[in-house]
C-alpha cells in the first residue's frame, strides 16, 4: 500500500490541474523513490516499449509458420468481348464485365528449418530486449539511489555548514565583546569577522547544492525538476553484502548486459540456421476455390484446386553462400562481444567490491576524525573561555571540526553509493537478494 500511495502522489504531480498537490513536499523513502522512477522515468519507459516491440515480433514470426487463408476478387471489363470464330459462327468467351472471386488456403509444412530459425531469432531478440530492460532497471535503481543519497548528503552538509556559521557567529560576538573592553586587539576582531563571512559563503553554497540535488533527484524520478521532494531516509551503513565470488557468479547469471549479450549470441546462431535453410527444399500445399474462365469453353465456372508445390533452389549466384558467411561472421562477433562483456563484468564487480571496502574504511576513519575534531573544538572553547587558549587556536579547532563533519557526511554518502553500484554491476535487484 505504501508503494501504491507513493506512485499515486507522484502521478498527481504530473497533472497540471492539481497545483495544490505540487505545493506540498513529496515525502519519499528510497524504496518509494525507486518505485516512482520505475513508473515515470522516460528512459526506462523506452526500454519497456522495446520489450513490447520484440514481443510483437515474436508473435509475427510464429504467425508466419501458420496456414494462411486469402480471399481475392478480380473485376475485369473488356470491350469488345473476345470471340472465337467457328464454322457455326463466332462464340464469345465471356461477358463484358466479370468478377473472379477466389478463396485460397496455403501451408508450408517443410522449409528446411527456415521458419523455426526465424522464430528462434525473434525469441532471442525478445530475450535481449528483456535483458536490456533489466539492465535499464538496475541502472535506474543505481541512479536513483545515488541521487537520493546525494540529496541526503547535501542536506546534512548544509546543516553542518549552518552549524559552523553559528559557531563562527558566537566566536565573533565573543571577540567583539572582548575587543570592546580592550582585552583583544582589532586584528582578532577582523579575523573573526572574516572567518564568519567565509562560513556564511560556504553555507550559501551548501544550500545551493541542496537545491541542485533536489532538482536532480526529481529529474531522475521522471518528475518536473521543480517538484518539492523530502527524502525521509537517514544516512547509514548499507546491509551486509555477499562475498565477492558470490557477487561475480550473480553478475554472470543475472546481469542484464550479459543476458542481452547471450541473447544476441542466440539470435546470431538462429540467423546462421536460417541462412543455411535457404539451401534446402521447401514443400507446401494450397487449396483454392473460385470462379475461373476455361481456356476454350465460354462462360465462368466454379473450380476447386488442390496443389502440392516443392521448391529447391539449386543456384542463386552465390547469394545464399554469402548470407551464410555473413551470419557466421556475425555469430563470431557476438561470441567475442559476450566474452568481452563476461570479463568486463567480473572486473566491474571486483572493482566495485574494492571501492565498497574502501568506502567502509573511510567511514570508520572519518567517524573517528569527526569525534576527535569535535572533542578538540570543545577543549579549545573551554581554554578560550578560561583565557588560556587563543582565538587562533579556537578558530583552527572549529575549522577542523567543521571539515571533519563534512568528510564524515561525504564518506557515508559514498558508502551508500558504492553499495548501490556494487549491487548494480552484480545484477542484484533492489531488495538486495542474490
Amino acid at each position: 500500500m505504501r508503494k501504491i500511495a507513493a506512485l499515486f502522489i507522484a502521478s498527481l504531480l504530473l497533472v497540471p490541474s492539481a497545483p495544490a498537490f505540487a505545493q506540498e513536499p513529496l515525502r519519499l523513502t528510497l524504496e518509494q523513490a525507486i518505485e516512482a522512477a520505475l513508473a515515470h522515468n522516460p528512459r526506462y519507459r523506452v526500454a519497456i516499449a522495446a520489450v513490447q516491440v520484440r514481443a510483437d515480433d515474436v508473435r509475427a514470426a510464429r504467425g508466419d509458420r501458420s496456414p494462411t487463408l486469402n480471399v481475392s476478387d478480380t473485376y475485369t471489363s473488356s470491350n469488345p468481348v473476345a470471340k472465337l470464330s467457328t464454322p457455326f459462327g463466332p462464340l464469345p468467351f465471356g461477358p463484358n464485365a466479370t468478377n473472379l472471386p477466389l478463396l485460397t488456403a496455403q501451408y508450408t509444412f517443410f522449409d528446411s528449418g527456415a521458419g523455426a530459425a526465424r522464430a528462434s531469432r525473434a525469441d532471442a531478440q525478445y530475450a535481449a530486449a528483456a535483458a536490456d530492460e533489466r539492465e535499464a532497471r538496475g541502472g535506474l535503481i543505481a541512479s536513483v539511489t545515488q541521487a537520493y543519497v546525494d540529496d541526503l548528503a547535501t542536506g546534512a552538509a548544509a546543516d553542518a555548514a549552518d552549524a559552523a556559521v553559528v559557531d563562527g557567529q558566537r566566536l565573533f560576538n565573543d571577540t567583539r565583546a572582548r575587543f570592546a573592553i580592550g582585552t583583544v586587539p582589532r586584528f582578532d576582531l577582523l579575523e573573526a569577522r572574516s572567518e564568519l563571512a567565509d562560513l556564511r559563503v560556504r553555507a550559501i553554497d551548501a544550500r545551493g547544492a541542496v537545491t541542485i540535488a533536489h532538482e536532480r533527484l526529481a529529474t531522475v524520478l521522471g518528475l518536473p525538476a521543480t517538484t518539492s521532494i523530502f527524502t525521509s531516509d537517514l544516512l547509514g551503513a548499507p546491509d551486509t553484502v555477499p562475498a565477492v565470488d558470490q557477487l561475480v557468479a550473480s553478475a554472470v547469471s543475472r546481469r542484464g548486459e550479459l543476458l542481452a549479450a547471450h541473447a544476441a549470441l542466440d539470435a546470431a546462431a538462429a540467423s546462421v540456421r536460417e541462412a543455411r535453410a535457404q539451401n534446402g527444399p521447401s514443400v507446401g500445399v494450397s487449396v483454392s476455390e473460385g470462379n475461373v474462365q476455361p481456356s476454350v469453353q465460354p462462360g465462368y465456372t466454379a473450380q476447386f484446386v488442390v496443389a502440392l508445390q516443392g521448391v529447391w533452389r539449386l543456384y542463386d549466384g552465390g547469394a545464399t553462400a554469402a548470407r551464410i558467411a555473413a551470419a557466421q561472421d556475425a555469430l563470431a562477433q557476438a561470441q567475442a562481444e559476450y566474452d568481452r562483456q563476461l570479463a568486463q563484468a567480473e572486473l566491474d564487480v571486483r572493482e566495485a567490491y574494492v571501492q565498497l571496502q574502501t568506502a567502509q574504511e573511510r567511514v570508520a576513519a572519518t567517524r573517528d576524525l569527526a569525534a576527535a575534531a569535535g572533542e578538540d573544538q570543545r577543549l579549545a572553547e573551554v581554554r578560550y573561555r578560561g583565557q588560556v587558549g587563543t582565538q587562533l587556536e579556537l578558530r583552527d579547532a572549529q575549522a577542523r571540526s567543521a571539515a571533519a563533519r563534512q568528510q564524515y557526511i561525504r564518506a557515508q554518502a559514498d558508502l551508500r553509493i558504492a553499495d548501490a553500484q556494487l549491487r548494480f554491476v552484480a545484477g542484484i535487484n533492489e531488495t538486495g537478494g542474490v
